[in-house]
């Protein structure tokens, strides 16, 4: 696996954070899954799961990021294990679009048609 799709994959969950509020770019929220499903659609089953774990570590470490400071000052939880705490959290969450990634390119990766528009969506 190359740098590249490591990067993009980083980049494309980034972006996707940038479709919510505050910032509100509603349009990234097509584009950077579409990107992934392209990263997908040159990938081993094992490499989509990588991907797609990266994208979900980079999109939800930059919209979870908050409950890391609930924790800490509502929770009165000391600071190491709030992030501690986010950090699993924020594992947990990838593995969704991880495990997408794996199925969708173990089972339906022959046909791109079925691949793009039936088996990621669903």
């Amino acid at each position: 696996m190359k740098f590249t799709q490591l990067a993009i994959s980083l980049a494309a969950g980034l972006l996707l954070s940038f479709a919510f509020a505050p910032w509100g770019a509603t349009s990234l929220a097509i584009i950077a899954p579409a990107i992934l499903i392209m990263q997908w659609q040159r990938a081993t089953p094992k490499q989509a799961l990588f991907l797609g774990g990266l994208f979900g570590i980079s999109f939800f470490a930059s919209t979870v990021w908050w409950v890391t400071i609930s924790l800490h000052t509502y929770g009165q939880l000391p600071l190491a294990v709030a992030l501690l705490l986010n950090a699993l959290f924020i594992f947990a969450l990838a593995l969704f679009p991880a495990s997408a990634g794996y199925i969708a390119t173990r089972f339906f990766n022959k046909n791109k048609f079925i691949f793009c528009l039936l088996a990621v969506p669903s």
